[in-house]
């Protein structure tokens, strides 16, 4: 049981370290989660794409698409340059 519950807080351990809370909450109230956690990844790589923030969270393109498309609508983040090559400008104020 020990090992059990001690892998288990290893677990949430690592969760809470891989997705850090680095999104200031207060120009992001009203953002979920999963927009957080791509925000977050944006910061931390503003080369990542689409199909990178996919295969990191698990979720679906289209789930990334409409996301994105939250964000940029309320000026959160805009596309600086073509698609590849390009990068992620983060506005957080």
């Amino acid at each position: 049981l020990q090992t059990a519950a001690a892998d288990e807080s290893k677990t949430g351990e690592a969760i809470i370290k891989r997705y850090p809370k680095k999104v200031p909450r207060k120009g992001t109230q009203k953002l979920g989660l999963t927009a957080q956690k791509i925000l977050n990844l944006m910061i931390e790589n503003p080369h990542i794409t689409i199909s990178e923030v996919v295969n990191e969270l698990k979720i679906t393109t289209k789930a990334v698409k409409k996301h994105l498309a939250n964000l940029k609508a309320k000026k959160i983040v805009r596309r600086i340059g073509p698609d590849k090559g390009g990068h992620w400008q983060v506005y957080l104020s």
